[in-house]
């Protein structure tokens, strides 16, 4: 028999008996029999089968070898570890089969070998499949398939926060805010046409650019197989950051469509990709992302492939977004952005060296191979060949000069001027045969590219009406999809329609700049006037959004004249006078749309102009949150405002109104005179499951009506899955019920049938405190072990099973998989449940894994383990691997958590940075300086000091202080930013540099030492004359207690003086502790100057006994040790 067949069979007989699947008919009494005879009985069978097939002794260790390998691979390798330690019990029946089938430290490969004396005690998998019966076995199993992963190559096992191996399961649900690119999507695609001209033009038919994406017209960059490698590798190992990778570069580089082929080459892989629209970013956030959190066992790549578009107008912050996105495991991030200076995503990124730029390098690769694939453009790329600088433009740029065809010679030598001669001959073409519609795209071009504001192609048609002046030209143009309008095919070229509200938006924002600059002669230029002019034609017939959006730009506009105007009180009232104009129109229009009152709250309107858009806004019911809250929180006119609380909380369509203005008025509210018969009305309304879970707890709290809370509790709490019922309001109310008995009852209820990522975690864990069944508690137990939720569902839900179970089994069983479970948990069993012994060990064990990827445990066990053999040994490997240069921040976190980093270690990393060249963490450095001390290090760090972070500059000079003499780049610092400055005027906060650098000592530097002399002699005006002087003398005389003659005259100063200044520092009473303060309050340290004892004595008693008690109850513990213990504050210098 082949060996090949031979090995076929033994495969399929392992498969047979191994089959968990065939142990849900094995019932308890068999239990104890199966455990101890079925391992070795197959494991024998298999053997006895194949064992005289071959009749020479190779073939028969090669086949015995096959089938060891075989049946080892049954057993996960991480699944020994877990169980390595013991067999979890947890009943009373499989604790006795604990005690009789101990797993041992054996093989698997030692157990399958028939010829050894060896017992056949049950291994792992057998004991396990049991114990869970199949169902639970083979969740597990495959649970830990993905989440484990040996790479052969490396030391290192990656631990995979996201499963890995089987395709997406959420294909074709429905995202918002993003487009699933999946087979489904891919095929769609396909049955439409397009030519490769318009792929390669760019034109703006997002079909037409993934067309050519999956036709593989287009041109591969260098970076692009990199790329793909690290987004596909990043799935594969845990990351704290979630940006795998940023492209950069200006408009036009080819950046999306790099994006676009990766997303399409994706497709296939076990993660899910999202293409997210730059123009639904919030919508995606808010409609999405708990999508994404309810499906953890899904791995998602988001796209972005415009950040500025993305976050330009929206209201989603870029910081709010990345911190969600950081805190969602199963997402990795890919983005492309024009500039990446200072942008907040550079912090969350895996890797700095993992940003790349697109730019025009590859130009004329990329278009001689778009010729072949194009021959007629052929003639036309000629120019480009007559000097390389004119490959240095925009690829879209050049791609639209080439390919347009010209009846008449055009000048392309100079691709930028082709460009614009291009654009401005279509717009004659245009203004030729439609006068309106081209003025109308000149200055809404010019609009778009100040303020990026959209308006519909209705709105646009009809500022087009306005300018064509004879006769309406938007009925022949109304519709945008016909075919046979030259006009508008040559519009096609340079705008287009989005799809779901018909707004009007350009192909590129290239073809924006170029047409706001494409004045004609004899037209009016667009100036500051325009905006004004195209506003008044909307508000006689544009559709509501329109208006808004360009009413929002227009007030801004005004409000900024308003601002520059400064003390001319006509021109202020005359800009806001137009203000008030333009809202009160949209508010006789009804105009629902606010982006306009974004803007009016900046105003600073006069109590009768406040009064007049208040009666506008209550008169329509309007109530825009950014405004009513404003006037709330900030205007003074508490009669007006008493007025609109009062009105506010007695309307009776709470619903319309938003929970913010409605607290507001209810903190407002003072006397309490309205609150109670809202909270009554609120509570007696039908429609009183919409609002606001934080109202229905607030009127739960005050509302004086017993009767009507206790209908309501009972409302609520009858039907646990009553889906118009929030959690929140549910959780409200159990809070509240004062009833044991319907408490039981639902929690009873809500929990038996518990489904867990549809309820809110808060609402669980109430449940769970206040459940009296442990046998209910025991089945959540079960059911998180028997179906892997231990890391999908929320920590707090894990947390309050710890506290409120009895059974220690579950824990136990979270510290045996302790690879898989979150941190936050583990941390919590180490804090409150295990002994000292215990956790010593646990540790030992963590860092012997030398998992880097379990970063938190290991701080956590380097912070508190006691063998420092072991801590030294997991600091040794992770450092002298180099592993250290990938892995910046973890190495930073490493030494800031060991108290006895050897020198030599810090002094070959100080060496390693010196001999690179790569960018290294910014804190890592920082450290680094102020451990070693070296002065050349620092030197090495300040070359090309003017463009590194001010941080790094400010502790560079710090080992230099009291340094004689100063290296020359010290003084060149000191230098650049001591002489002239303003110590009368000036903000300090603002000035970090000069306050940085006068507060050390650079004595020796001539420019410093007039410097401090100056602050010193002049110190008396400064106080006076510098509200903000406090926060550098505080500075100064903190760190220049080294010197106590030289304060000494300041010191006595503010002794003489204290009563004549603010309270310099305004920290809490409770945390005023002498041991602790840093002495960087000036009074303070004055208090302590050693020569100024009986002077500090005068001033504490003077303090002590003043009239006002606000210094002295601030200064309390200070103060009382001077007088009655002789204690005063220490110069710890």
């Amino acid at each position: 028999m082949e060996l090949t067949s031979i090995r076929e069979k033994v495969k399929a007989e392992c498969e047979r008996c191994f089959d968990t699947k065939s142990l849900d008919s094995i019932n308890d009494s068999k239990l104890r029999k199966y455990v101890s005879d079925t391992v070795k009985k197959n494991i024998e069978d298999i053997y006895s089968k194949f064992n005289d097939t071959l009749k020479y002794k190779k073939g028969k260790e090669e086949i015995q070898d096959y089938i060891n390998s075989v049946i080892e691979g049954f057993v996960s390798k991480k699944f020994k570890d877990l169980f390595e330690n013991g067999i979890i019990g947890y009943d009373k029946q499989r604790d006795e089969i604990k005690n009789t089938s101990k797993i041992d430290q054996r093989t698997v490969r030692k157990f399958v070998n028939i010829n050894s004396d060896i017992d056949a005690n049950p291994k792992t998998l057998d004991f396990f499949s049991v114990f869970l019966k199949a169902y639970g076995w083979n969740k597990l199993k495959d649970s830990l398939k993905r989440q484990q992963k040996l790479d052969s190559t490396n030391s290192i096992i990656p631990i995979i926060d996201i499963p890995q191996s089987e395709p997406s399961s959420v294909k074709r649900l429905e995202i918002p805010g993003a487009t699933l690119i999946d087979e489904e999507f891919i095929e769609g695609i396909k049955t439409q046409s397009f030519s490769m001209a318009e792929f390669y033009t760019a034109m703006y038919n997002d079909d037409c650019q993934w067309f050519g994406v999956m036709k593989g017209w287009d041109i591969e960059r260098m970076i692009y197989p990199n790329l793909k490698k690290i987004v596909i590798s990043d799935f594969n190992v845990k990351k704290t950051y979630k940006i795998s990778a940023i492209l950069y570069g200006n408009g036009g580089t080819g950046k999306t469509t790099i994006l676009r082929k990766m997303a399409v080459e994706l497709a296939k892989e076990s993660f899910t990709t999202l293409w997210i629209d730059n123009s639904k970013i919030q919508v995606f956030l808010e409609h999405s992302v708990p999508l994404i959190e309810n499906t953890p066992n899904e791995n998602y790549l988001l796209i972005i492939e415009d950040w500025y578009k993305a976050f330009h107008l929206s209201d989603v912050k870029e910081e709010s977004f990345l911190i969600k996105i950081e805190s969602l495991p199963n997402v990795r991030l890919v983005l492309a952005d024009r500039h990446i200076q200072g942008k907040a995503y550079n912090k969350y990124i895996n890797n700095p060296e993992h940003r790349f730029l697109v730019g025009s390098n590859e130009n004329k690769k990329i278009i001689s191979k778009i010729i072949e694939n194009v021959p007629k453009w052929k003639k036309s790329c000629k120019f480009l060949d007559k000097n390389e600088n004119n490959y240095k433009s925009s690829l879209y740029l050049l791609l639209f000069v080439i390919a347009r065809d010209f009846d008449w010679d055009l000048d392309l030598s100079e691709p930028e001027t082709a460009f614009e001669n291009i654009v401005k001959s279509d717009m004659e073409f245009i203004y030729k045969q439609a006068p309106g519609i081209a003025k109308a795209l000149y200055y809404f071009a010019n609009i778009y590219r100040r303020r990026t504001l959209h308006i519909s192609y209705e709105s646009f048609l009809k500022i087009s009406d306005y300018y064509q002046k004879k006769e309406k030209i938007s009925p022949y143009f109304f519709d945008w999809e016909i075919t046979n309008n030259d006009v508008i095919n040559k519009l096609k070229l340079y705008i287009h329609l989005y799809p779901s509200d018909n707004l009007l938006l350009f192909n590129h924002d290239i073809l924006n700049k170029a047409l706001a600059n494409a004045c004609l002669e004899d037209w009016e230029k667009y100036n500051e006037t325009t905006n004004h002019k195209i506003l008044s034609i909307l508000m006689k017939n544009g559709d509501a959004k329109s208006v808004s959006s360009l009413a929002s730009a227009v007030i801004s506009d005004l409000k900024s004249k308003e601002r520059r105007s400064h003390q001319n009180l006509t021109s202020k009232n005359i800009y806001i006078s137009k203000c008030m104009d333009i809202l009160t129109e949209l508010i006789s229009k009804k105009n629902i749309y606010f982006n306009y009152e974004l803007r009016i709250y900046h105003l600073q309107l006069s109590e009768e102009n406040y009064k007049f858009v208040m009666e506008k806004f209550w008169k329509h019911k309007f109530f825009p949150k950014s405004f009513w809250e404003f006037f709330l929180e900030y205007k003074r006119n508490l009669e007006l405002k008493k007025d609109y609380i009062e009105k506010i909380l007695n309307y009776k369509k709470t619903d319309i109104i938003h929970p913010s203005i409605l607290k507001l008025c209810l903190q407002d509210d003072l006397r309490g005179e309205n609150q109670n018969n809202f909270y009554v009305h609120l509570l007696s309304n039908s429609k009183w499951k919409c609002f606001d879970e934080n109202l229905i707890y607030c009127a739960f709290k005050y509302c004086k009506e017993e009767v009507i809370k206790k209908e309501v509790v009972l409302e609520i709490l009858k039907d646990p899955w009553d889906s118009t019922i929030k959690d929140g309001i549910a959780l409200v109310a159990l809070t509240y019920n004062k009833d044991s008995h319907l408490t039981k009852e639902y929690t009873s209820a809500f929990l038996s049938n518990l489904q867990w990522h549809t309820r809110h975690h808060d609402l669980i864990v109430k449940c769970i405190y206040l459940c009296s069944d442990q046998s209910i508690i025991d089945n959540l137990i079960k059911k998180i072990v028997n179906d892997c939720l231990w890391n999908t569902i929320h920590k707090d839900i894990i947390f309050q099973l710890l506290k409120t179970s009895n059974n220690p089994f579950f824990f136990r069983f979270l510290m045996i998989i302790w690879r898989n479970v979150n941190y936050e948990i583990l941390a919590f069993i180490l804090q409150y449940m295990l002994k000292e012994d215990s956790k010593e060990k646990f540790y030992r064990k963590i860092l012997s894994k030398f998992d880097i990827e379990k970063h938190e445990l290991n701080i956590q066990a380097l912070k508190e383990i006691k063998d420092k053999s072991v801590r030294q040994t997991f600091i040794s490997q992770f450092f002298t691997l180099d592993l250290w240069k990938g892995n910046q921040q973890k190495a930073l976190d490493i030494l800031q958590s060991v108290p006895d980093i050897s020198p030599k270690l810090i002094k070959t990393m100080i060496n390693e940075i010196k001999a690179s060249e790569k960018e290294y963490n910014k804190e890592l450095l920082i450290y680094l300086l102020n451990v070693s001390k070296d002065q050349m290090f620092a030197l090495h760090l300040l070359k090309d000091w003017k463009k590194k972070p001010w941080m790094i500059v400010k502790s560079c000079l710090a080992i230099f202080s009291s340094v004689v003499p100063l290296p020359k780049v010290v003084n060149e610092v000191i230098e650049k930013y001591i002489p002239g400055f303003d110590l009368y005027t000036s903000y300090f906060f603002l000035f970090e540099e000069y306050f940085d650098i006068i507060r050390l000592n650079f004595t020796g530097n001539t420019t410093w030492e007039n410097e401090l002399n100056r602050i010193y002699t002049q110190y008396e005006s400064i106080m006076n004359n510098n509200r903000n002087a406090d926060m550098l003398f505080s500075r100064i005389l903190h760190y220049h207690r080294i010197s106590p003659k030289k304060i000494k005259p300041f010191c006595m100063y503010i002794l003489n003086n204290w009563e004549n200044r603010e309270i310099l520092h305004p920290l809490n009473p409770k945390i005023i502790d002498i041991k602790k303060w840093k002495l960087k309050d000036i009074l303070i340290i004055a208090l302590g100057h050693p020569d100024l004892k009986y002077e500090a004595n005068i001033t504490a008693l003077k303090i002590k006994y003043s009239t006002s008690d606000k210094i002295y109850k601030y200064y309390q513990t200070i103060i009382n040790d001077i007088i009655f213990n002789g204690i005063y504050p220490e110069w710890e210098i």
